[in-house]
């Protein structure tokens, strides 16, 4: 089970215990199990869901890590020919605009590292057949790291597609918890009132299950480091805006170029500004409850810079 459906399990034995010792004959004790019981009976099915998709989710997961590394390497090793080629020229142009390597691809977000490798495939491409024959690069060498480049693409969408049902899937469980919730919430305090002057040991147990209750909405963080693309050193006070469309949290990176943002389990989109760099944004960050996500960013220098 999640830290959500533990609470709500918790919240119901802290009820069963303390109506138990204080009061056998309480008449609101039955409706209440019942319903607690329906509840489980419905979080086991949603849960086993969850638990399906964050098995597919993981599975995308590690395809997606490999097929980034995959995408890297061909991209690097294509790098150092087209800027071999660039230096037979004396193109500093064509040099520094190839320069992203394996580091700067694999470490950089889905987007921006698909464009690094998409940029250093043009540049092969445009390359004359002399220079191909001089530098070795072959028809076969450009397929594959078009190939790479694609296959990386399909399985980073198929990894977004498996995060929006995930979140899908776990706000029917928070729906369904906070409903519940309301219930007990509502039915315990309606019958308490008599408790309260009659029965204080009662009453000041029931309190208590009422922190517990309160305690079902787990908060999560989303953090991470930002730096320099072409130095890789940390930067700071960059601008890090989450937003999940109607909420907005912001932070600024410290010395070290980490930022930390508290946010409520949520599919966010994030923005990194930071003057004299390009702007940054990354869509789709799917925060669990009680989770830290982790996401680093490198930013480039604005061309106008």
């Amino acid at each position: 089970m999640d830290k959500r459906t533990n609470t709500i399990v918790q919240m119901y034995y802290e009820c069963s215990a303390c109506m138990n010792r204080n009061a056998a004959s309480y008449s609101g004790y039955q409706p209440l199990q019942q319903a607690v019981t329906t509840l489980e009976s419905r979080i086991a099915i949603i849960n086993q869901t969850i638990i399906n998709r964050e098995q597919y989710t993981k599975g995308i997961t590690f395809e997606k890590k490999e097929k980034k590394k995959q995408m890297a390497q061909y991209a690097d090793a294509m790098r150092m020919k087209v800027q071999a080629i660039a230096l037979s020229h004396n193109d500093q142009a064509a040099y520094k605009n190839a320069n992203y390597t394996f580091s700067i691809i694999y470490r950089s977000p889905v987007t921006s590292a698909i464009a690094f490798a998409q940029n250093i495939l043009r540049l092969a491409e445009n390359t004359t057949p002399e220079d191909r024959i001089m530098f070795h690069i072959s028809d076969r060498d450009i397929d594959d790291l078009r190939s790479v480049i694609n296959k990386f693409n399909v399985v980073s969408t198929a990894r977004r597609s498996s995060v929006v049902i995930k979140q899908t899937t776990g706000d029917v469980l928070q729906d369904l918890i906070r409903e519940t919730s309301n219930f007990i919430r509502a039915t315990m305090s309606a019958l308490m009132g008599n408790y309260k002057i009659t029965n204080t040991r009662f009453y000041m147990e029931w309190e208590h299950a009422k922190r517990i209750i309160n305690s079902a909405q787990h908060h999560a963080q989303i953090t991470g480091e930002v730096y320099d693309a072409v130095t890789q050193q940390p930067l700071q006070l960059v601008k890090v805006i989450a937003t999940d469309g109607i909420r907005t949290f912001e932070d600024m990176t410290d010395g070290q170029g980490i930022y930390k943002i508290p946010v409520n389990p949520e599919i966010w989109s994030l923005t990194f500004e930071l003057p004299s760099y390009q702007k940054q944004q990354l869509p789709n960050i799917l925060v669990d409850s009680g989770e830290k996500q982790k996401v680093n960013i490198s930013l480039s220098k604005s061309p106008s810079s």
